[in-house]
């Protein structure tokens, strides 16, 4: 095994890395080759040097600059949210004809302004992010702005109280000092949106009721609507944005369950004037599913249903609540709806998403202005992800995003009166005519018959055609309400310009499949879920242009507990293994994990981990490193409230017992996941190290 290092000799070596190469982190690293302590970073040297790709590791690990493309209502101006390479934020408005700036709407001190939504053309709200512990990316922090385009005027409409958020000092028009988001626009109303909001005074840890509340957009003044009956409940509106149902869920404690419930909002029309209204729980609904969720009013009477099943993938109904006749609208025989898409203005269902290999759309409204052009520019952008991100009132201007395996994506802007398609931006400029490689869909069945789909990506090209490449397996994380999808992820690119081949499966207990399919994988994350990505790795190493003897294997948060427990379970399959903020003790996510702070966490954890300690201890990579075998790199964030550092320490703690061949790595500054960019470039250059000295590369192979 060779010399085993004190934590002395570590500290003097990493504090010279760092000072050489300024890293703002602290990092532990243990090595164990032929008895000799070798520097990482001489590693990442050597890795980079070999890969003569027009592509930096740097720009692989910089954010997207361009995040989204809002039209105004006339289609006169633009919102465009963009974020700098340090993670700023700021939104600007251009003039749609010629791109010239208008204005721009700045972050403040430590948040970053997103979703703008436009209320008329001359006022705009935005919302707020900010950083924190528990996500790898910016989470919505509740604040809400109103911005007057043609004076610059800001005004706070929902400020979050407790500490300073933006940069200046204005006054709150109201006494609202809470969580806010967008409920409805209120197309024919110019000075008036409605708002899910909650109050700040409320600690809303298990899903207070939260209130709809009318706000004038101009001078602020607040009209309460309704209480949700429900924990964590959304409302759903009429075209017109009058209240007619609510979502939510019933968390029985005793039970330890969280069932989802829709109540439908009853007014006198003509004794109230649809004011004064109760709710009624629909609780008969003659649908026999796992459960049921409202998502849009198509009239007074009429709703679409989202219904999941057991024993089949999800299927979505047109419903009316007055003769309780159903109209089946969309199901996929493999795959779940990913997504919908509704008129921003009028809350109308317009298309379907959905992603059984390459992503596809089912157009339900056809005669929707948008409805009417999708097929065109479907012809038009074809084996692509293609998104419509906004549109004018009148359906006349669409703004889309298409993006592809091999790009990460461009906003176009299609007029549909003159029957012109502009370009406005890419996503990330500096990919601009740089190769990329493709994923190809796979199909394979498991151990025990079980159908599994994902994605094998090769690298970009070869100089010899019989050169086998490196395997890299990234089981993604969750492992429940995720997959993974065909489109552009900067890891699965970066490796694969550098002449490895990548994994990804979409092992039971992932999303898009069907609830069966799903809860297929709960209390099975040390047991079936590994089978599945061990039987993947091994029809991989079989596919033509993959190597069978040089794998290893990748992953974050669940994906790294993934990458651990695959490697204890089948030994001789993986040559190394990565784990980024890693589960390691199952048991400590019923203490130190945020998810159990509220019921609806304890029965999510219920349900997907259970409570046998026992069993939890069994299925913990803590508790066999014995069997491990493979090198290990770790990487985990001081600040991580989902999988607690705990994890990491332990794992270090073992490892370093037992003189396994390890690296480890701590950022004080991140969260769950390496989002940062300074420190996905320095994680990106030890994990190409780290493989290079593990798995290599294929000789004969162009990076």
């Amino acid at each position: 095994m060779g010399r085993f290092l004190t934590t002395t000799d570590l500290i003097t070596t990493v504090t010279a890395v760092q000072k050489s190469h300024k890293l703002n982190r602290l990092c532990y690293s243990w090595l164990f080759i032929a008895g000799l302590l070798v520097s990482v970073n001489a590693y990442a040297q050597s890795a980079v040097s070999s890969a003569s790709s027009s592509l930096s590791i740097e720009e692989f690990a910089r954010p997207g600059e361009n995040l989204d493309v809002i039209i105004s209502p006339s289609g006169s101006y633009l919102a465009v949210e963009k974020r700098g390479i340090n993670g700023k934020g700021e939104i600007v408005i251009l003039n749609a004809a010629d791109l010239s700036e208008i204005t721009r709407i700045a972050a403040g001190s430590g948040n970053r302004p997103n979703d703008p939504v436009w209320v008329t053309d001359d006022y705009l709200i935005v919302g707020f992010t900010r950083g924190r512990r528990l996500l790898p990316h910016q989470a919505n922090i509740g604040e809400l702005d109103s911005i007057r385009i043609s004076t610059g005027v800001r005004k706070p409409i929902v400020k979050r109280q407790g500490y300073k958020i933006s940069r200046w000092t204005s006054r709150n028009l109201n006494d609202l000092h809470g969580y806010a988001e967008i409920a409805h626009t209120l197309p024919e109303d110019d000075e008036h949106i409605l708002i899910r909001y909650t109050p700040w005074h409320r600690s809303n840890r298990d899903g207070e009721k939260v209130e709809l509340v009318k706000v004038n957009v101009i001078n602020g003044k607040t009209k309460l609507i309704a209480k949700a009956p429900s924990a964590y409940a959304d409302f759903v509106f009429s075209a017109s944005g009058e209240l007619r149902f609510s979502v939510g869920l019933l968390i029985d404690e005793k039970k330890k369950s969280n069932q989802r419930i829709v109540h439908r909002y009853v007014t006198n029309k003509v004794t109230d004037n649809n004011k004064n209204g109760k709710w009624e729980l629909l609780g008969d609904l003659p649908i026999e599913a796992e459960s049921v969720g409202v998502f849009s009013a198509q009239d007074d009477d009429k709703a679409y249903l989202w219904a999941e099943f057991l024993d089949s993938t999800d299927k979505i109904y047109l419903y009316d609540f007055n003769t309780g006749e159903k109209q089946q609208v969309f199901h996929h025989p493999t795959v779940d709806p990913t997504s919908i898409f509704s008129d921003p203005q009028k809350n109308q269902l317009i298309y379907v998403r959905y992603d059984p290999d390459y992503p596809d759309l089912e157009i339900i409204d056809k005669q929707h202005p948008i409805g009417r052009h999708l097929s065109q520019l479907q012809k038009t952008f074809k084996k692509t992800r293609l998104r419509v991100r906004s549109s004018t009132a009148d359906g006349s201007k669409i703004v889309v995003h298409v993006e592809s395996d091999t790009t990460p994506g461009h906003f176009y802007l299609f007029d549909a009166v003159t029957n012109e398609l502009k370009k406005l931006m890419a996503v990330k400029s500096w990919f601009e005519d740089k190769p990329m490689t493709t994923m190809q869909p796979i199909q394979l069945a498991a151990s025990d018959g079980k159908k599994l789909h994902g994605y094998l990506t090769l690298p970009l090209e070869k100089n010899n055609a019989e050169a086998s490449a490196p395997l890299v397996v990234i089981p993604h994380g969750g492992p429940h309400g995720v997959r993974d999808f065909w489109k552009n992820r900067s890891t699965v690119q970066l490796l694969a310009s550098r002449g490895y081949a990548v994994l990804q499966i979409n092992y039971r207990g992932s999303a898009g499949y069907g609830a069966g399919f799903a809860q297929a994988g709960y209390q099975q994350w040390g047991d079936a879920i590994q089978r599945d990505i061990i039987d993947a790795t091994r029809w991989a190493q079989q596919q033509s242009g993959v190597s069978a003897k040089k794998t290893c294997i990748l992953g974050s948060s669940f994906g790294g507990y993934s990458a651990l427990m695959s490697t204890i379970k089948a030994p001789e399959l993986f040559q190394c293994a990565i784990s980024i903020s890693g589960i390691y003790d199952l048991n400590l996510m019923w203490s130190t994990a945020d998810i159990n702070d509220t019921n609806y966490g304890k029965n999510y954890l219920k349900d997907a981990i259970g409570t046998n300690k026992d069993q939890l201890k069994n299925f913990s990579p803590l508790y066999h490193i014995d069997q491990l075998q493979a090198p290990v790199m770790l990487f985990h964030g001081e600040k991580d409230w989902r999988v607690d550092i705990k994890h990491f320490d332990r794992m270090v703690e073992s490892l370093q017992r037992r003189q396994h061949d390890f690296q480890a790595y701590r950022y004080h500054d991140e969260g769950h996941g390496i989002v940062k960019t300074h420190n996905r470039i320095d994680y990106f250059e030890k994990v190409l190290a780290f493989l290079e000295l593990h798995i290599g590369s294929p000789e004969n192979t162009v990076h």
